[in-house]
């Protein structure tokens, strides 16, 4: 059961990281600030790869203290962690399946990154760079820090392919994606997945949590 379980955890923490480094607001400023700066393309390409690092290390030391908390509860009663895991995957997908329906209700809300963002965006040189990384840094992935609770039910094995396969697919993706919006990517449409980020990361969790339950369930 342990190695499908940790199957489960890996291919969960790909899809989310997928998603969420898709989404423009985690990889647009970095080319915005980039070409009004006319900045050279290995500085874009480093800049992208510490905007990555920011964004990924808040999200693990966070993630990591709540997978210690899960260890904590597997260790006292694993019948209740059984339980309690998968529940709380459960519930952070309604959340976000309702914060979703009530940010279409409201379509002139914008993405909550977007304020931070603008304030590094009218900054240059070191000054744009320092706000950028603690912009990403107070931005922390948050449904993958839910994720980190089921992935304590694999001790710290789980814990710990959680943390490789977010911080890797995030730094790689963000770069990546800086380096096709420095070519023109941004040109296509995003818009869906802006509009819909919440819903499909919704669906997404409540499926993860059904799953996780029947897994350990057998």
């Amino acid at each position: 059961m342990n190695d499908g379980i940790l199957l489960n955890l890996f291919i969960g923490s790909l899809i989310l990281s997928l998603i969420h480094i898709v989404l423009p607001n985690h990889w647009m400023p970095v080319v915005i600030m980039g070409r009004s700066q006319g900045w050279q393309k290995s500085k874009i390409r480093q800049f992208a790869v510490l905007i990555g690092f920011s964004h990924s290390v808040s999200t693990l030391i966070i993630g990591i203290v709540v997978g210690m908390l899960g260890i904590q509860l597997t260790e006292t009663s694993l019948e209740v962690m059984k339980i309690v895991a998968p529940a709380v995957i459960l519930v952070f997908g309604i959340i976000y399946l309702l914060l979703g329906i009530r940010q279409l209700a409201d379509r002139n809300k914008t993405h909550h990154h977007h304020k931070k963002f603008d304030n590094a965006l009218n900054k240059t040189g070191v000054a744009a760079i320092f706000s950028l990384s603690v912009a990403m840094f107070f931005s922390p992935c948050i449904e993958i820090e839910s994720y980190f609770f089921n992935a304590s039910f694999a001790g710290w094995k789980g814990i710990a392919v959680v943390s490789i396969t977010y911080f890797v697919v995030t730094i790689l993706g963000i770069s990546l994606m800086v380096e096709f919006g420095r070519r023109g990517l941004e040109s296509i449409k995003f818009h869906f997945l802006e509009q819909y980020e919440r819903h499909i990361l919704g669906v997404i969790l409540i499926l993860m949590a059904i799953s996780f339950y029947f897994l350990l369930d057998n």
